[in-house]
């Protein structure tokens, strides 16, 4: 009788933890639909590519409660970027020119091959204290960054940074990769709707 009220027990405790489980993954879903309803909502409203990233940011930044979001274009040479915007909260902007390869090689050369986004927790702790000061003089303490590889070119990269340590889950990079493929289409749309307006 112990035995079977035992195996009861360990029954139930499975059942519960399958229906948390679940639960969560339903919440997850329906959250990352609402999050993409409202990006192809900027992405049809805005009046041009500057207001889409910076709207697209905006809902990104603040949908993951994050420090920094960018979004950069590389230069052929796949090494500078040109950040026309990025969202931030409690953070200095990074707005301007800067260069992949000074974030040191595990970097650039993850995003150059734009296989899986990078993806840290903490950079004092997974980076040499060198590559780690880079980072730091730009207030980023954990990243998520997303490359947009196009034609074996490496072209954009979408990019949340926090300014403390910061243990992603899976569903926070999909959000990432997600936005950085959507900007990229609706602008991409955009300059050719404009080069035909021409």
């Amino acid at each position: 009788m112990g035995r079977a009220v035992d195996d009861l027990a360990a029954q139930l405790a499975a059942l519960r933890l399958e229906h948390a489980q679940t639960r969560r993954a339903l919440l997850e879903a329906e959250e990352r639909l609402g999050f993409l309803h409202e990006l192809a909502t900027i992405a049809r409203m805005a009046p041009d590519a500057n207001a889409l990233l910076r709207a697209s940011l905006t809902l990104l930044g603040q949908k993951l409660g994050v420090s920094r979001c960018v979004y950069g274009e590389l230069d052929p040479d796949e090494d500078r970027i040109f950040v026309a915007q990025d969202y931030c909260d409690g953070c200095a902007s990074i707005v301007g020119e800067h260069r992949l390869s000074s974030f040191g090689p595990r970097f650039a050369s993850a995003l150059r091959s734009g296989k899986e986004p990078f993806v840290v927790t903490d950079v004092h702790e997974e980076f040499p204290e060198v590559e780690a000061k880079v980072f730091a003089a730009i207030e980023l303490r954990s990243v998520v960054a997303c490359a947009l590889i196009r034609h074996g070119k490496l072209r954009a990269l979408m990019s949340v940074n926090h300014n403390a340590p910061r243990l992603w889950s899976k569903h926070e990079v999909s959000l990432v990769q997600e936005t950085v493929e959507r900007c990229w289409s609706a602008i991409e749309q955009r300059a050719a709707e404009s080069r035909l307006r021409e």
